[in-house]
């Protein structure tokens, strides 16, 4: 009676009613029956609430897995998805949802093949690095992207959830690290321009859409048929770097939507890049109706030029015209290790046709695109660091003036970049080195100009520079790339990138290292003579366990044979010592001396020189000094230490002071016995005015006369150019000469020098 509990009695029958039995297999729109509340739209092959929060669709299974997808389960990848996981995935089967293709004549006859489960097995395979980068694109999809009213609607989830596969498919697994997880995502962002490395103004997205349905080989003996359209290349009639695709395929077997692409053409049925091109267009704006598209060469673009779609077919195998770049003499780079691993990609074909030709519509252009994009990756970043800068003289500089405007474009440059690395040295690209390698560009650019010859880096036969410009252009080109040249990296005074770099001054015929180098090595050498200690000894250890760079090796090893220079000077003198003492000092200052001799090319040899003579050994002394005259020249004052990369040395170039200093005075083993007398050591003007005194001495005892008074005022001409006194030794030169009647000395000869 207080309705707190109802109690019925009921019949239970364990089969189900006949009644209720079409509820099993209704298809379709079933919810608004069962959720009379729900209120649904439409969404693709789903229904969708009206607040986006579920989506509804029902599906078809088949157990197995569809030949369509097949290739994907054998086809070459580095370590993700394993092997495993490819068995679980396949064993998955396959769905079928209720979507046709957009546009088609019988689309709604049409059901999609659909491989969520699989998709979802491969998301849960992702590490928390993947995860998180995939997280990231969605919010910047939702939250950035589409708030951008011209760009709403033009990406979506699946877009996304497809290229993090590609991308995690292509990339070892230790890249996706949670400390790396800011250039995963950076470079999951960026192809094209950006996916070289470089992300500047007006560098845009290139998305190369790879048709899984036609498949090339480069001739029928290769052919293998399976479910795809088989095309095979003839380039009977085409030039270089371009070919037509013939069908290997039955046409009477496909489908009128792959026979309205091709053509007839002396009897062979061809794919028509131009077709082929103008139904990519119109299943391109199928699937984006908001995005307006222009043509640009084998490419579709945006009207903001920030993509680039190109739809393109493969061969799996390298193609006999670039062979030859495969086995063609080079110096380091590219390595066989990189070669291998660009010949493996195979070779790509995009829908455009040799500009002018007959049949251009019926040409395809053989795209190594894959393979460029591997060789930048292998650039250093010096070498990147050039070619951004030759990017930025032609956007910037180059296309603002309107008589220049596209005569040149990005792909010269890439190419151009190419040739310049083979055939130089890899320690060529220092970043000390960064304007002459640069400026060296420009030079070859102007000669490839001037010469209309610019070849293609895998197929040489292909000259991309024939018939590019006219008389007119070519000479003004020229012209202004010279005046380029003499103003070095002054040119960017106008760029809009570079527009900071006109505050500073940069030499371009030297680089900063070779300019200054002399200068830090002395001051190192400085502070390990006057004050060796334990500081010094940490600046050593520091040089070679810490720095790795070949210039602080370098310097580690002048300083280090420097100091062995200086140890004969720095030990205690014995006096009286025995013979055994005098043969174990002599061995031991000898062996100091011969690493020391590594500092540089003279003052190391003549110590040495002074040692020996020192020691009575005057033959092996005069040898000695005549090899170290040898050696000193204006070009090259150091020696050349063997190093892993002896190019390195070449930033040595220049000496403080051509002659010896003795720092230590005390009696030792190197300083001869004619200089120990202490009155000789209070300063290099003293030393002249003693010699001058000894000079003129010999020259009124009468002591000395002819051709040994000569030579005595040569050689103090020679101290006195050596002390920077010009005049001095140009008087003693002219004394010398004039006693030297019949010209046996060097005197008059070395008093031209000063005329």
């Amino acid at each position: 009676m207080n309705d707190v509990m109802d109690i019925a009695f009921c019949l239970k029958c364990d089969q189900w009613v006949s009644q209720a039995q079409p509820w099993i297999s209704r298809p379709g729109l079933i919810w608004p029956w069962v959720l009379p509340k729900l209120k649904m739209n439409i969404h693709g092959p789903c229904l969708s609430d009206i607040n986006d929060l579920y989506d509804f669709a029902r599906c078809l299974k088949w157990d197995h897995r569809v030949s369509q997808a097949q290739p994907w389960i054998s086809r070459s990848r580095l370590l993700w998805s394993s092997p495993e996981l490819i068995s679980k995935i396949t064993s998955c089967g396959t769905l079928f949802v209720p979507i046709g293709n957009k546009g088609s004549v019988n689309e709604n006859l049409q059901w999609r093949i659909s491989f969520s489960v699989a998709e979802k097995v491969l998301i849960y395979s992702f590490s928390h690095t993947q995860l998180l980068c995939y997280a990231l694109f969605e919010i910047l999809l939702k939250e950035i992207v589409n708030e951008m009213e011209e760009l709403t609607g033009l990406l979506c989830s699946y877009f996304l959830k497809t290229l993090m596969f590609l991308i995690s498919e292509e990339n070892e697994t230790t890249d996706w690290r949670p400390d790396n997880i800011i250039p995963c995502f950076m470079a999951c962002l960026k192809s094209g321009s950006k996916g070289e490395g470089l992300d500047l103004k007006g560098s845009d997205f290139d998305i190369m859409i790879l048709s899984s349905i036609y498949v090339v080989y480069e001739s029928d003996k290769d052919v293998v048929q399976d479910w795809r359209i088989v095309l095979v290349m003839d380039t009977e009639e085409t030039p270089p770097c371009f070919t037509q695709l013939k069908l290997c395929t039955n046409v009477n077997d496909l489908p009128n939507l792959f026979k309205q692409q091709l053509q007839q053409h002396r009897g062979k049925h061809l794919l028509s890049s131009e077709l082929y091109k103008s139904k990519f267009i119109h299943n391109l704006q199928c699937v984006l109706p908001k995005l307006k598209m222009n043509i640009h060469g084998p490419c579709l673009s945006d009207i903001f030029d920030l993509y680039d779609f190109a739809r393109c077919l493969k061969c799996d195998h390298w193609v006999s015209q670039a062979q030859p770049w495969i086995s063609r003499s080079r110096l380091l780079w590219p390595s066989p290790e990189l070669i291998s691993k660009i010949t493996s990609c195979g070779t790509l074909f995009v829908p455009i046709g040799n500009k002018g030709s007959i049949n251009e519509n019926l040409q395809w252009r053989i795209s190594l695109s894959v393979a460029e994009k591997i060789l930048i990756y292998s650039f250093s970043h010096t070498q990147l660091l050039c070619y951004a800068l030759l990017k930025i003289l032609v956007k910037e500089i180059v296309n603002g003036r309107e008589d220049l405007k596209g005569l040149l474009c990005s792909y010269f440059l890439k190419t151009l970049m190419f040739w310049i690395s083979e055939e130089n040295k890899t320690t060529v690209w220092r970043p000390d080195n960064i304007i002459p390698c640069f400026m060296a560009c420009i030079k070859r650019l102007s000669y490839c100009i001037e010469y209309s010859t610019l070849l293609h880096y895998f197929i040489p036969d292909n000259n991309l520079f024939y018939l590019r410009f006219n008389n007119k252009q070519r000479n003004t080109l020229i012209n202004f790339l010279r005046k380029s040249y003499q103003k070095g990296i002054r040119v960017f005074s106008s760029s809009q990138t570079l527009r900071d770099y006109r505050r500073f001054q940069c030499e371009t015929t030297r680089s900063v290292c070779e300019i200054n180098l002399h200068t830090v090595i002395g001051s190192i050498k400085e502070y390990l003579y006057t004050s060796f200690n334990t500081n010094s000894l940490v600046l050593l250890f520091t040089l070679l366990n810490h720095c790795k760079s070949e210039l602080s090796r370098c310097i580690f090893t002048l300083s280090l044979t420097s100091l062995y220079q200086q140890i004969p000077f720095a030990l205690p003198h014995v006096n009286n010592p025995n013979n055994k003492q005098q043969y174990k000092f002599y061995k031991h200052d000898l062996s100091q001396l011969l690493v020391g001799v590594q500092s540089d090319a003279v003052s190391g040899w003549l110590i040495l020189a002074s040692f020996f003579y020192g020691h009575n050994n005057y033959l092996i002394s005069i040898d000695i000094i005549n090899y170290t005259l040898s050696k000193y020249t204006d070009e090259s004052f150091f020696s050349k230490i063997s190093l892993k990369q002896t190019d390195t040395l070449k930033l040595i170039s220049r000496l403080p002071s051509p002659y010896v200093v003795f720092r230590n005075l005390r009696l030792n083993s190197v300083i001869p016995m004619e200089l120990k007398s202490h009155h000789f050591y209070k300063s290099s003007r003293h030393c002249m005015n003693k010699l001058l005194e000894t000079v003129s001495d010999y020259s009124q005892s009468g002591v000395l006369t002819g051709l040994a008074i000569i030579n005595n005022f040569i050689v103090l001409g020679i101290a006195c150019q050596m002390l920077g006194e010009t005049y001095l030794a140009r008087k003693y030169f002219r004394i010398a000469a004039q006693r030297d009647v019949n010209d046996v000395t060097s005197a008059a000869f070395r008093l031209r020098q000063f005329r």
